[in-house]
């Protein structure tokens, strides 16, 4: 299991800060991987504890059990779409599932490393921001 906590910053403006987060929790991991049992739960733990002491609002927050890569994508996408309307924004992606030096396993399928950071990168490249990873 490979948690994975990457975190963009932006401190462009004098308003508040509003903080994002997609939290995802995969329990498979695809053929001849050891099912996860607290995937799920890491990921709404980590929700929960957003919510409840890093600012993140209820609404600005998605946790996706199991997702395909189909989900993932249009999730960031989602996501994207939000932050990049905001002078002030943070955006934390949370991951808790298989992985392997490739990427993320979400069951059959994977979302490549390089793949998530292009995903970032646009999020952010387009108003200045910078992306601070934690591994």
């Amino acid at each position: 299991m490979s948690p994975l906590f990457l975190m963009a910053t932006a401190s462009l403006a004098a308003e508040p800060v509003e903080r994002y987060a997609l939290l995802v929790g995969h329990n498979h991991g695809g053929p001849g991987r050891t099912e996860l049992r607290y995937a799920h739960s890491d990921a709404n733990s980590m929700a929960a504890v957003l919510e409840q002491l890093g600012g993140v609002r209820p609404d600005h927050d998605v946790v996706l059990l199991d997702p395909t890569r189909a989900q993932l994508v249009s999730a960031l996408a989602s996501m994207k779409a939000q932050v990049v309307q905001k002078p002030n924004a943070e955006f934390v992606f949370y991951y808790s599932g298989h992985s392997d030096e490739v990427g993320l396993m979400l069951g059959s399928e994977a979302y490549g490393y390089s793949e998530l950071r292009q995903a970032l990168d646009s999020m952010l490249a387009s108003i200045g921001r910078k992306l601070d990873a934690v591994l």
